[in-house]
């Protein structure tokens, strides 16, 4: 796969500020993976590239998944369609794995507004498959404001939703078993602009 192309900002656009940052996101990921529940976090969070992939053509919505959740960048005229499939998708987790999950939703002008971008790229690794990827302070934020803004509404009853669409759903957790006696992750999140992070590959 062609990585040497995600360190080069110049192969990413930039989002226009017509669209929007949509996060999936379960609650209280961190104590629902600490009781041991971290395949029921990563199957609703792939749940959610599932709907939305089922829901619209592909290469329509780019997404990322995030492990105990997803992100997703839609056009204003596909908004509402986004939010209704991943409503289903909080009603099922809601219902059958009793995890909650929290889903909003943030301007790219907002974003814009606050000095931060959100630039989308993408890998073709196959020939139906394309992988995508974000580059920006813009998703941070939006993160960050939905869960600011998190109101639980999800919470009511939604008993007249229609099942989610989650055809062709694939969790393939596998544990990761240590060969020094423990593993470790690291989370890097860099604080310079994006053309001194080029510079760092």
């Amino acid at each position: 796969m062609q990585f040497e192309s995600i360190a080069n900002g110049d192969s990413c656009r930039l989002v226009p500020k017509s669209s929007h940052v949509v996060v999936a996101d379960v609650r209280s990921s961190t104590q629902l993976i600490a009781a041991g529940k971290q395949r029921d976090v990563n199957l609703v969070g792939a749940a959610c590239i599932a709907a939305i992939r089922n829901h619209f053509p592909m290469g329509r919505v780019p997404y990322v998944f995030g492990g105990d959740g997803a992100t997703f960048l839609v056009e204003q005229e596909d908004l509402a369609s986004c939010l209704d499939a991943l409503s289903r998708v909080q009603c099922m987790a809601r219902r059958n794995l009793n995890i909650s999950l929290r889903v909003g939703s943030v301007p790219v002008a907002e974003l814009q507004q606050a000095n931060t971008e959100v630039r989308c790229g993408e890998i073709q690794t196959s020939t139906h498959e394309v992988l995508y990827y974000f580059r920006g302070d813009g998703v941070a934020l939006a993160d960050r404001l939905v869960k600011q803004r998190d109101t639980r509404a999800d919470e009511s009853d939604n008993s007249v939703l229609e099942a989610a669409q989650i055809q062709g759903l694939s969790c393939r957790l596998l544990p990761f078993h240590s060969q020094r006696g423990k593993v470790v992750s690291f989370i890097i999140d860099p604080r310079s602009e994006m053309s001194q992070q080029d510079k760092l590959v």
